[in-house]
């Protein structure tokens, strides 16, 4: 074993890692997580002065201390010094607690021990919402809620404070790009908004800035989720850059600049892989360098894109007192250090995915240039079973889809799930509400050829960011059969507001009355009574214990004994008699609840 003063520097902020000694060349490390929860990724970072660890292997054993796979998980490979080692994260059971990781195999740059060891796991833990309360006559609201880590701590907030939750937003804001300052000669002031990610045109470089050096203040420092730079602007030429992450000190956080992936495309970004980001280090500022160009030009149409973790209000508790009522007061922080504060009688707002296209969308959407019938229209939701088919004379329709009230989207796709579904690929622009083009060149799906599983889609990276959509327009440009597109369904994922807090309403003997809600892209609201806890859906696997035992098969039921197997986490499931060849399998969810996937 280590020494224990070296354990924690196994945590993922460590700068120097955990070095084996000369007899662990073959060594096992054992992560008991305390309390089992799902994992979302696991990984062994090799940035550290030392690292050497280029792959390895991991087990993930259940509350059983049994292993949930047959086989252990092995890492893609550490290419380089800034690419870590890390389990592909489709790998991992989904929703699935785990006690504790065992890795093993571990191979390193030069066959030595592991040296400059840092691990860095993300597990799925409960989330605190925000919780209200009805107190008696004449007393206001004192609310308590917490958070637990993976270990089994518990963080509580006390009456008359705000929970907060990491909210990823955008940190390049008006008052962040106008304090870039780019080296060695500056672009004028006036130019600085457009390195906002919304930008139209971008910033172009002078000639003497051909090994440009971008200087990043953050403002207020926050952890960063990742960094881009576009390439969908009309002259951006960007394909690659570096950046080096520096902390409140002003010291580089990571030994060696983090190299982005390349931008094959107009269309996809040069962006840093994610995983290379240090985990909840808060960042001062950023320096983009080593900048290449498609043209080995300076730099042009410049869209810088940085995703940082700020702290947002979850939930509010109120102020107790003698006769007192609540006067919450909760704010969201960007990354220049602005605070927007909603007063009392307000409710505070985050982003939250839904599906876009409802009846209300559906039936109001246009196809050019021949339209289909008002009575078919809403079959292009997600859940219809047949779809839309055209005309044989339609075989490039243009589907106009007007989303309402206005959204930024996170992605579309044409799902082929349908008995007749054969739509390969589709291009995209996205209109505000002028119905002016917010993309300036239409934004090719993936293509998805017969026999393919995965539909054609555009992805959230090839969307511009933060920008409020209007209408959707998707234009479909080839089917697998070469005939008209047939049964269509459309899969828009749009950004919606959604209350992840409380309001109260002050005055003199009066208690909290908490207001609550969520608004589809159509514009309805869902308002959750008065004094109640604010929910938010929480993904979680519905076939448990209790659910699995009273499952029902027919025609012939399978043992009782026996239904536990149909368990995700079971190791062999449940086999059926042989009079149920065309079986029909019953699952009560007990509670009813909306269901993320099958």
């Amino acid at each position: 074993d280590v020494p224990s003063n070296q354990k924690g520097d196994f945590k993922p902020d460590s700068k120097t890692g955990v070095n084996f000694p000369p007899s662990d060349k073959n060594a096992v490390i054992d992560i008991p997580l305390g309390k089992p929860v799902p994992v979302r990724g696991i990984a062994i970072r090799r940035d550290t002065p030392e690292g050497n660890v280029v792959q390895f292997k991991a087990t993930l054993y259940g509350t059983d201390d049994k292993p949930i796979h047959t086989q252990p998980l092995e890492s893609t490979p550490s290419g380089n010094k800034n690419q870590p080692a890390s389990v592909n994260p489709s790998q991992l059971p989904s929703d699935v607690p785990v006690k504790r990781i065992e890795i093993t195999d571990i191979k390193t740059s030069d066959n030595q021990p592991p040296k400059g060891v840092v691990l860095d796991v993300k597990a799925c833990t409960e989330a605190t919402s925000g919780t209200t309360g009805v107190s008696g006559a004449g007393a206001g609201t004192t609310g308590v809620s917490g958070s637990t880590s993976a270990s089994g701590s518990t963080t509580v907030v006390a009456s008359g404070t705000t929970t907060k939750q990491c909210q990823e937003m955008e940190a390049i804001d008006d008052s962040v790009s106008h304090n870039i300052i780019v080296h060695p000669e500056d672009v004028p002031s006036n130019k600085k908004g457009d390195f906002r990610p919304d930008s139209k045109t971008g910033v172009n470089f002078p000639p003497s800035d051909k090994n440009a050096v971008i200087d990043i203040p953050l403002g207020k420092p926050a952890p960063v989720r990742g960094i881009a730079i576009r390439r969908d602007t009309p002259e951006g030429n960007v394909v690659q850059f570096k950046a080096t992450l520096y902390g409140t000190d002003d010291k580089p956080i990571n030994p060696q600049p983090l190299e982005s992936t390349p931008s094959s495309d107009k269309n996809q970004p040069a962006s840093v892989n994610p995983s290379q980001l240090p985990s909840n280090v808060p960042v001062k500022r950023i320096e983009i360098t080593d900048i290449k160009t498609s043209d080995n030009q300076p730099p042009k149409g410049v869209v810088l894109d940085v995703k940082a973790c700020t702290e947002s209000a979850a939930g509010t508790t109120g102020v107790s007192g003698a006769s007192a009522g609540t006067t919450p007061v909760v704010g969201s922080t960007s990354a220049s250090g602005s605070t927007t504060v909603a007063a009392s009688g307000t409710t505070t707002k985050q982003c939250q995915e839904m599906e876009a296209i409802d009846d209300s969308v559906s039936k109001n959407i246009r196809v050019i240039p021949n339209d289909v019938s008002s009575d078919k229209k809403g079959d292009f939701k997600p859940d219809s079973k047949t779809g839309v088919s055209f005309l044989e004379t339609d075989k490039h329709p243009v589907i106009e889809v007007p989303l309402g009230k206005p959204a930024t989207v996170q992605g579309v796709s044409v799902p082929r799930t349908t008995p007749t579904g054969n739509v390969q690929q589709f291009q995209v622009t996205f209109l505000d509400s002028d119905k002016k083009a917010i993309n300036q060149q239409p934004i090719n799906s993936s293509s998805s050829p017969k026999g393919d599983n995965k539909p054609p889609t555009v992805t959230s990276s090839q969307i511009p960011t933060n920008k409020l959509v209007s209408y959707v327009v998707i234009t479909i440009q080839n089917t697998t059969d070469n005939q008209s597109p047939k049964g269509v369904v459309l899969d828009i994922k749009a950004c919606t507001e959604a209350t992840a807090g409380t309001t109260g309403v002050s005055g003199a003997g009066v208690g909290t009355t908490g207001v609550s809600g969520s608004t589809s892209a159509s514009g309805s609201t869902t308002v959750a009574a008065s004094g109640t806890t604010t929910k938010q859906c929480q993904e979680m696997e519905a076939v448990d214990d209790s659910v699995s035992h009273n499952i029902i098969v027919h025609p012939e039921d399978v043992p009782s004994n026996q239904k536990g197997d149909f368990k995700p986490d079971s190791k062999t499931g449940v086999n059926f008699p042989p009079s149920d060849k065309n079986a029909v399998i019953d699952i009560p969810l007990g509670k009813p609840v909306p269901v993320r996937g099958i």
